[in-house]
């Protein structure tokens, strides 16, 4: 294990922190970072380890509508994620983020134990544009935000409204940590988040110099 991370825990949980896109904005093009963590409960939140293999560090890849490799997990385990804009049926700008294993393999595998305290690492994490945000073209609301993760039965569990959870405007970075998911088989997990102008922008607001910062006051 060489990463560590703490999240705050909620029956599920998100943590972001606020980004941008507007009315015609669109990701296309972008470089954005994704990970696949496990984690365990310990002393209120959890704590999220991953299981790469040593010397790799490859979990960039570009919103491109492709199909990319994210760094292979010490058991095998190879996976992948695209994305690809869409219209929701009420004419939203809609992105999709899917990752997925190569071969069924399980995304959130059990056997690990947290390397500090021996607890089972039983939760399933994911870490989106924590190294490299997803960038939109002007500031950016999440109206609607759903997840929903599947296996080879089909879809585990109900797909999960977590829209209250990102911030206006969003930054393009996010954490989640589901507690009991891990070591489920799970190898599909898609994001579908409906877009719309930030409410908490004004229209002449300016970019501070982090592209991934936005504010209504000149820097």
């Amino acid at each position: 294990m060489v990463y560590r991370c703490r999240v705050v825990l909620f029956t599920f949980l998100l943590l972001v922190a606020p980004a941008l896109y507007a009315g015609g904005g669109s990701p296309d093009g972008d470089s954005y970072s994704f990970e696949h963590l496990i984690g365990a409960l310990i002393d209120g939140s959890i704590e999220c380890s991953d299981m790469h293999q040593s010397g790799m560090d490859d979990n960039t890849v570009l919103f491109d509508g492709l199909s990319e490799l994210l760094d292979p997990y010490i058991n095998g385990t190879q996976p992948l994620v695209f994305e690809f804009e869409s219209t929701s049926s009420g004419g939203d700008p809609t992105v999709n983020l899917n990752s997925f294993s190569d071969s069924g393999g399980d995304l959130f595998p059990e056997g690990f134990t947290d390397p500090d305290t021996g607890t089972p690492l039983d939760s399933a994490c994911i870490e989106i544009g924590m190294d490299d945000p997803l960038d939109f073209d002007s500031p950016t609301k999440v109206e609607n935000a759903m997840l929903e993760f599947s296996n080879s039965s089909g879809p585990f569990g109900s797909p999960m409204d977590i829209t209250e959870f990102f911030e206006d405007p969003w930054d393009g970075r996010l954490t989640i940590g589901l507690e009991g998911f891990a070591g489920q088989d799970i190898d599909d997990v898609s994001l579908v988040l409906e877009l719309g102008p930030s409410d908490s922008i004004f229209s002449d607001g300016f970019e501070s110099g982090d592209t991934s910062s936005w504010s209504s006051t000149v820097p």
